[in-house]
């Protein structure tokens, strides 16, 4: 099967018109398959008894179609592993938990999202804070930022 290639954001775009489709292109992979969060783990080191882990995540059961948006996205492709449901197909993940990698993905697409701009928004937030602290620690910002994660990515019925 074909896919639209993604041509990697270092290369320089001879043609805008491209260069626009291939980032909507994008945008519409993560708007539908996309996972933008911050994951809490307990940590009973730490003062807040939490780490935050940015995640950015693509998840398909075409995996040429990941090996594809990678060549753009630079991130881990992951097996989901088998599932004990022969119906099922097998799932595979595209994860990048670098703050840097993760804020210019998103600087990139975040034009063309729609269902996924205010997790873009807040990731840009959030790993501009922890890119320009001085200090490992939390702040309470960074915590407000994960919990307004917890909400928009809360499944169910909202209320």
């Amino acid at each position: 099967m074909c896919y639209m290639p993604i041509i990697p954001y270092t290369k320089q775009y001879k043609d805008n018109q491209r260069q626009d489709t291939e980032l909507a292109y994008l945008a519409g992979i993560i708007d539908g398959e996309g996972y933008i969060s911050i994951v809490r783990h307990k940590d009973t080191r730490l003062k807040k008894g939490y780490t935050l882990f940015p995640i950015f995540r693509i998840t398909n059961s075409n995996k040429d179609a990941l090996l594809e948006i990678n060549e753009f996205i630079k991130g881990k492709i992951k097996s989901n592993g088998l599932s004990k449901n022969p119906n099922h197909k097998q799932v595979y993940r595209i994860e990048v938990i670098q703050l840097k990698r993760i804020r210019e993905i998103l600087r990139e697409v975040k034009p063309y999202l729609i269902i996924k701009e205010p997790h873009a928004t807040l990731m840009i937030s959030f790993c501009n804070q922890r890119l320009k602290s001085k200090v490992k620690n939390y702040s309470e910002d960074d915590f407000k930022i994960a919990d307004l994660f917890s909400n928009l990515n809360k499944k169910g019925r909202v209320s």
